[in-house]
């Protein structure tokens, strides 16, 4: 909660608008999202990294219900045909050995 008290009347020095040339100091973050790919070929599941290796990848429907689950992969490239093809949404969850995750939707 946020409470502001002031006295009545115009107040033209109230706030100060500054601007810098100074980028904020966030760390870097590594995106993902474009060293792996995922898509739908015809009845699989490609799931594709180009950098690092993947080591888990998991995948939901979109009520959140646990579809296909695999653990130390280690590997660049994977196609599952583990999974009904019913034309809905499906979030695919990948994890690098680096330990960055990774969520995709596709169509399947």
């Amino acid at each position: 909660m946020y409470a502001f008290t002031s006295l009545s009347g115009t107040f033209d020095d109230r706030f100060e608008l500054r601007f810098t040339n100074e980028t904020l100091s966030l760390n870097p973050i590594f995106n993902t999202k474009n060293s792996i790919l995922c898509y739908a070929n015809d009845s699989d599941i490609v799931i594709k990294s180009k950098d690092i290796h993947i080591q888990s990848i998991m995948i939901f429907d979109g009520s959140g219900r646990l579809l296909f689950d695999k653990n130390k992969l280690g590997i660049s490239e994977i196609i599952i045909s583990d999974v009904t093809k019913n034309n809905q949404l499906l979030l695919v969850q990948v994890e690098t050995e680096d330990g960055i995750k990774s969520t995709q939707k596709i169509i399947f």
